[in-house]
């Protein structure tokens, strides 16, 4: 894991790692070409059904094969803080004044007015779960694959040089992270949180400079070493052996493709 959190409600992408790495539930034995086509495929269909119970209904099932996935449910809780945030930051502008059967909040004062209806409410909610359910999809995905696997299905289906950027990218993350989080650190042992809003503001802009600068040399030294070694990414994704998709996950795959299917011609 990292040195510490640069926030509990901020996904913590080695802990992810490490829960990918070392955990054995039943997912995480599953084909990773399964579970990235099932990825697609559910958030595909979180966007085609607009019904509130149906869309609660699948986020239902989502969430149980999360749990059932041994992923921690905690932290879970603390991540959906951000999506959560952002979603009702764009969401609820635009579900004001929608008219409806009746208004939940009105308001009306010389020519302005402004008020929220039951049907501004159902698509408030609507948005909220499909974001929810997508980062969970993408949360289950990313903590029980593991990283030789993502990075073998990234070489697979895109050309090399994106994969090599893929690997790259993807180290580079945990160097800034493993940075930031060492000078947050550095900077409350000195008594540096103690400042006011604007210093504050100028100090962890000079900390995330400096976190950029290092990080930078981190990752050229990282790639040198590499190509001292022989070179290459290559040896990561062709050496894995990844698990291919087994009759029972074709079926599963196939019956979600018919009822996507089956929502985007006849809006069943």
């Amino acid at each position: 894991m990292s040195k510490k959190l640069l926030s509990k409600h901020i996904p913590d992408l080695t802990f992810m790692t490490m829960i990918a790495q070392s955990n054995t539930s039943w997912l995480h034995k599953v084909s990773p070409w399964t579970k990235l086509i099932l990825m697609f495929l559910g958030i595909l269909l979180l966007i085609l059904i607009s019904n509130l119970v149906t869309l609660l209904l699948l986020y239902l099932i989502i969430v149980i094969i999360y749990i059932s996935a041994r992923l921690p449910v905690k932290n879970l809780k603390d991540w959906y803080y951000l999506p959560t945030f952002i979603t009702l930051t764009i969401a609820v502008p635009l579900t004001i004044n929608t008219p409806g059967r009746f208004m939940i909040f009105y308001f009306k004062y010389s020519w302005f007015e402004l008020y929220f209806s039951n049907i501004g409410l159902e698509s408030l909610l609507v948005l909220l779960i499909r974001a929810l359910a997508s980062v969970t999809l993408s949360f289950i995905f990313i903590m029980t694959t593991k990283y030789k696997e993502i990075a073998f299905l990234v070489h697979t289906i895109f050309p090399k040089g994106f994969a090599d950027i893929f690997l790259l990218s993807y180290r580079y993350i945990f160097l800034m992270l493993e940075e930031i989080s060492g000078r947050i650190i550095a900077l409350k042992l000195r008594g540096g949180t103690s400042l006011s809003y604007f210093a504050h503001l100028k100090k962890f802009g000079a900390l995330i400079a400096l976190s950029m600068i290092n990080g930078i040399e981190r990752g050229t030294r990282l790639a040198k070493a590499m190509e001292i070694r022989g070179g290459g990414s290559e040896t990561i994704y062709v050496n894995e052996n990844v698990k291919k998709p087994h009759l029972l996950d074709l079926i599963i795959i196939g019956l979600i493709i018919f009822i996507i299917v089956n929502i985007a011609l006849f809006d069943v």
